[in-house]
């Protein structure tokens, strides 16, 4: 195709997505993740925005490491349930004249219920996986408010210059 470029993709293309429960969440990186050049004005109502933005995303977090906890909680007691079980069934074929090793046990736990072991850990494996997205989430919409509050206290600082000294500056854009 001559006389055509396609716009290179960048990370600022892309989100931060996860599934949960069947729906797709995601936080477009270049619509609320990345700062774009602001009027002081905006760099305000961003700044007012963000705790709204934090609390939907933590908020899940909360709900997830919940649900996580009682997966895990359901897990071990399943766990506990087939160690016991793969237990008596290694000291009834040994006749009792070895004690199983740990390990051995351990191993008898997931070969002899595959398909259980397997879907616990994946639903535990995923649900961590969402948290931890959440927790990037999170942490840079803390570094936006950082850097916003930077910024704003830069441009005060500069307002005040311009007040007090008759320094003219732009600070219209930052």
């Amino acid at each position: 195709m001559a006389g055509t470029t396609k716009k290179k993709k960048t990370w600022k293309d892309n989100n931060v997505s996860f599934r949960y429960k069947g729906k797709v969440f995601k936080c477009r990186i270049k619509g609320q993740l990345v700062l774009k050049t602001m009027s002081l004005q905006e760099v305000k109502d961003h700044l007012n925005e963000l705790p709204g933005r934090f609390a939907y995303w933590k908020s899940l977090q909360v709900d997830i490491e919940m649900e996580l906890d009682a997966a895990q909680e359901a897990y071990d007691v399943w766990y506990a349930g087939m160690y016991v079980k793969a237990k008596d069934a290694l000291l009834k074929s040994a006749d009792g004249s070895k004690v199983p090793t740990e390990g051995a046990i351990k191993n008898k736990v997931m070969l002899g219920a595959t398909s259980g072991y397997r879907a616990q850990q994946t639903t535990l494996r995923d649900l961590r996986q969402v948290i931890a997205k959440i927790g990037v989430i999170s942490k840079a919409f803390d570094h936006q408010i950082w850097t916003l509050r930077s910024i704003a206290t830069l441009t005060g600082q500069e307002m005040n210059n311009i007040e007090i000294h008759g320094k003219s500056g732009n600070v219209d854009k930052l």
